[in-house]
């Protein structure tokens, strides 16, 4: 998952998906781990909720580019884009009229 870009026990320099950048933050590293082993979604929604407004807040990596994704689809093809990953999500919602 995206915890490994941010927890401290990920830190290493040159190999990508890991925190290249060497960010240190006891709270995200407690936050990530209190998520990932939370079994109701509503708790596991309010901790990640945190964890993207204390990463918002440290800024530990700043973007630079936002990339767009564009979908051509037909009418009848809904339920297509369910999320804001767009069709990279799956289809298991998708179907046709």
């Amino acid at each position: 998952g995206v915890s490994r870009t941010y927890v401290s026990t990920n830190i290493a320099k040159g190999s990508p998906w890991n925190n290249v950048e060497g960010y240190v933050s006891p709270e995200i590293d407690k936050l990530f781990h209190e998520g990932a082993s939370a079994f109701s979604d509503k708790k596991r929604e309010g901790v990640y909720k945190v964890v993207q407004k204390k990463l918002v807040e440290d800024v530990p990596v700043a973007w630079l580019l936002e990339l767009g994704f564009p979908t051509i689809t037909r009418c009848n093809v809904k339920n297509l884009i369910t999320t804001g990953i767009g069709v990279n999500d799956g289809f298991k919602d998708a179907w046709i009229e």
